[in-house]
């Protein structure tokens, strides 16, 4: 069999056996060539012009493809990540380069570690509660934009695509299409909780009485709000975060909210989706079912389940469940202290 062949035949399993695309797979395969296939592997993949791309994510195929899935990560940059790709230099400049980064509260340093882990680059901290994962190796960035290339939903896409402009005119990568938004179903894979993971708060608001120490007006919600305009306003493919807001309130069966506020020295407009009721709720515990969080939030959204559970049994409304509601709101969120990361093993 051919060397040729032998790659083709190896591609096809690794797409069919973890559902891949096939630009992603194809960058992984260059890892046989640090695994001692010879100098005839080495050869064509030269051909290819990417034997030399560092690529993490082959050695860890479970981790990728079990957890960080591209709809995952695409909606996750979307919401709390930054695509930066440099202008033009000037004469006799700098040659300056792209930049990834996606920030992390810092109670998640396990996750971002992780990141770092599977896609290269480094975690460092800012000030406040902040860690920010950053991907500045072209090589890296490249594998990256590969793995979420086709799974963005918003105008940030535009970032995307310069991002990917200015890798294909370097000339040291394979060209990449620039492929447009992702318009499944929200339930054909993990962008949401992507952009959950970013933007999206779990919520117990509710009164204990003084009188009976009994739970009055108990809200089960969650809260998932986005920026109204992109800041490109000339975005080919759009700058509203309306429509792909109007998608996920559709899909949860609630509507969507639209803010603005004064700021000092701006006016700042937003949307977002308030999930309460009882069949928005069910919805969403179904969606993440399928497609869990990794974060911190995801144990903020397990204590937010159990509140949903003693509301339906009405178990809020003795004086055991309320001070166990108590107990609960009071872990979560800003005030966590327990955590559990055996679901990033």
């Amino acid at each position: 069999m051919t060397i040729a062949r032998v790659i083709v035949v190896r591609i096809k399993s690794l797409m069919l056996k973890y559902r891949l695309p096939p630009a992603i797979v194809l960058i992984m395969a260059s890892v046989f060539v640090e695994q001692g296939m010879g100098e005839p592997m080495h050869s064509y993949y030269s051909t290819l012009g990417i034997d030399q791309i560092t690529v993490y994510m082959s050695a860890f195929l479970p981790i990728v493809t079990n957890k960080f899935t591209p709809a995952y990560i695409a909606g996750l940059v979307e919401g709390d990540g930054s695509l930066v790709t440099p202008g033009p230099r000037a004469d006799g400049g700098k040659k300056r380069y792209p930049k990834v980064t996606i920030c992390f509260a810092l109670k998640d340093l396990p996750l971002a570690n992780l990141f770092v882990t599977v896609f290269g680059g480094s975690v460092y901290t800012t000030p406040g509660k902040w860690l920010v994962f950053t991907l500045q190796n072209p090589r890296d960035i490249y594998a990256f934009v590969v793995f979420i290339n086709g799974y963005m939903r918003t105008p940030k896409i535009d970032a995307l695509h310069n991002m990917i402009n200015w890798l294909n005119a370097s000339g040291n990568y394979p060209i990449l299409p620039l492929l447009g938004l992702d318009n499944t179903s929200l339930y054909s894979n993990g962008w949401l909780a992507g952009i959950l993971e970013a933007d999206c708060s779990f919520q117990l608001t509710f009164r204990v009485s003084l009188i009976t120490g009994l739970i009055i007006d108990l809200r089960v919600s969650m809260i998932l709000t986005q920026r109204l305009m992109y800041h490109v306003v000339d975005a080919a493919l759009g700058a509203s975060f309306l429509p792909i807001m109007s998608i996920i309130a559709d899909q949860f069966l609630c509507n969507v909210m639209q803010r603005v506020r004064e700021r000092v020295n701006c006016i700042e407009s937003n949307c977002g989706v308030n999930i309460k009721s009882l069949e928005s709720r069910l919805a969403l515990i179904n969606y993440l079912s399928m497609y869990p969080l990794m974060s911190s939030k995801r144990l903020d959204y397990l204590d937010w389940v159990k509140a949903h559970k003693m509301l339906l049994s009405k178990e809020y409304k003795t004086i055991s469940g309320a001070q166990k509601l108590v107990l609960l709101k009071s872990g979560m969120n800003d005030g966590r202290t327990y955590f559990d990361w055996s679901n990033l093993d």
